[in-house]
């Protein structure tokens, strides 16, 4: 199954994700992760909210991406095939969030392991 992006239904895509993530709250699922492209803190507030509605403790991990080259190297590996100028503006308008508990990438050429440590 290969993905294929379309920018006129990324509106509708962020709606599903946010019905889906209120679904499994009400639901009451122990865990819930939430894995979108949120860049800045206003973009996943309203999921906080939520959480924090329904009763949920709160943990906000982050993948830190220092640079566009590092920006390129993650477009690769993007199972979406987002254009790699579209990352690029993405990391361009990073909004680093103070209370992310910061997770090391995984990058060719290193022995850095990612952890939750």
């Amino acid at each position: 199954l290969q993905y294929d992006f379309h920018a006129e239904k990324l509106d509708a895509a962020h709606q599903h994700c946010l019905d889906s993530f209120l679904e499994v709250l009400a639901n009451g699922a122990r865990t819930v992760i939430v894995d979108n492209t949120h860049v800045q803190c206003w973009e996943y507030a309203v999921y906080i909210r939520l959480a924090k509605l329904f009763g949920y403790k709160l943990r906000l991990l982050e993948i830190p991406c220092p640079d566009g080259a590092t920006a390129k190297v993650f477009a690769g590996r993007c199972e979406h095939r987002v254009p790699p100028p579209t990352v690029l503006r993405m990391h361009e308008r990073w909004e680093k969030d103070q209370r992310a508990t910061l997770i090391p990438a995984w990058l060719p050429g290193t022995e850095q392991q990612p952890s939750l440590e």
